[in-house]
């Protein structure tokens, strides 16, 4: 009886010991998991911030984006526009370097008894595009030299870069001359001249009566093989007699000899008639 008791009472002592293990043991389980789940949810929640973040990155993108495909649009709805602004502003630019490099000039020589007076070379300048003329004069002196009374005359050429001057429908510009003189020293001494002439181009009916004429054809502009450019006619200028024929009236002769010497005054105009508002180089 004792030795039943005894082992029902060790089972009970088991039972019991394994109650209070397992009583004691519980708390600690519940203490690990508890620790878990704080940072688990310490865990969940900065995601979710950081979630959160991205949502607010994300709608600001999608906003900017929007704008974005605004402004596109609107450049979009612009661009005929635009181009057609970039294309005026290239033929604009264009004309202006057309107009830049076109020039067009008068260059005329004084000649005694057919021979050229050296250094007596007049040159206009740029001949304007806008139908106005331009005028320039010069002084010349034909020293003293063996007795000689001959006749002064003016051949004048256009160089020209421009577009026209191919033919006399198109000539390179019109010229004329304003008026031209002599003064001769008399035998009687030096500082006692005379006056020995006077000539001007008469009026032109083919230009409404200006006293101008065609010079039909161009010459180049400059010269890189002829050593007078550009102080004399050369050999590629295509001349115009200003004052034979009938395009003048009067005549001008300058007498010098060995002691005594002449002054020839001339003033020339030249004009452009074929103005083109579209095309500068005209």
């Amino acid at each position: 009886m004792r030795h039943a008791l005894h082992r029902r009472g060790g089972l009970i002592a088991g039972l019991v010991a394994i109650a209070l293990v397992t009583l004691f043991a519980l708390p600690a389980v519940s203490s690990a998991a508890t620790k878990t789940d704080k940072a688990q949810n310490k865990r969940i929640a900065k995601q979710a911030k950081s979630i959160k973040k991205v949502g607010s990155g994300l709608k600001l993108v999608t906003t900017n984006l929007g704008k974005i495909d605004t402004r596109l649009k609107t450049i979009e709805n612009a661009a005929p526009a635009i181009v057609s602004g970039l294309n005026a502003l290239k033929d604009g630019l264009t004309k202006l370097q057309t107009l830049g490099t076109s020039t067009e000039y008068i260059v005329a020589q004084v000649k005694v008894g057919g021979t050229a007076l050296p250094g007596c070379f007049l040159t206009t300048p740029d001949v304007p595009d806008n139908a106005n003329q331009v005028m320039t004069h010069i002084d010349c002196v034909n020293p003293p030299a063996a007795p000689s009374a001959n006749p002064v005359t003016v051949v004048a050429a256009c160089r020209s870069s421009e577009s026209d001057g191919t033919d006399s429908a198109h000539p390179c510009a019109h010229a004329g001359i304003v008026a031209m003189s002599a003064e001769t020293d008399l035998a009687t001494g030096p500082g006692n001249p005379t006056f020995t002439g006077f000539l001007a181009s008469v009026p032109n009916a083919a230009l409404g009566g200006a006293p101008l004429y065609d010079i039909p054809l161009k010459s180049p502009p400059f010269s890189t093989t002829d050593t007078s450019f550009p102080l004399a006619l050369i050999s590629s200028d295509n001349t115009v007699d200003l004052t034979t024929g009938t395009n003048s009236t009067g005549s001008v002769t300058s007498s010098v000899d060995a002691t005594h010497l002449s002054i020839i005054h001339l003033t020339l105009r030249a004009f452009d008639d074929t103005p083109d508002a579209t095309d500068p180089s005209a």
